[in-house]
């Protein structure tokens, strides 16, 4: 539950992985332990099911912030389109090799993984603002180990 929509961070989250690939070049730099990169969007998609009955449990929604939580999960759902072709398309391009390839594959993450993020986000918004103090602490708390 370490996860909270990495779905709808998973453009912020490439972009990093963007930026950290421009580092590559910088001499003598380890890479970034635990980087996230496109498999792990892929690898993901499975757990936003898990996710709809877990975080109404974790936060004891009341009624009116069970109603706005649903309005996350049929973004969720919703969102899942993109980044599901966006995996398809994937499967088409070399993992490793030129650098056209690393940058077409970036490509295809990040446009479908905005996508996703532009459904998800007014809804999650809209579902932050219910809460109390208490649940948005749990809910930032989750966020801390996103891939930011």
């Amino acid at each position: 539950m370490k996860h909270l929509p990495q779905i709808a961070l998973a453009a912020v989250a490439l972009a990093a992985v963007g930026f950290a690939h421009a580092q590559d070049a910088r001499p003598a730099q380890p890479p970034a332990p635990h980087r996230y990169g496109v498999a792990e969007v892929c690898r993901d998609l499975n757990m936003y099911d898990g996710m709809k009955v877990t975080v109404p449990l974790l936060l004891r929604l009341d009624d009116r912030q069970t109603q706005s939580w649903k309005g996350v999960e049929s973004a969720l759902g919703d969102a899942r389109k993109p980044v599901e072709a966006g995996c398809g398309r994937l499967s088409a391009i070399p993992e490793t090799g030129a650098a056209t390839a690393r940058a077409a594959r970036l490509e295809v993450v990040l446009n479908s993984s905005l996508d996703a993020l532009r459904r998800v986000r007014p809804s999650f918004d809209r579902f932050y603002a219910t809460l109390n103090q208490g649940q948005r602490k749990q809910v930032d708390k989750l966020f801390e180990n996103a891939p930011l």
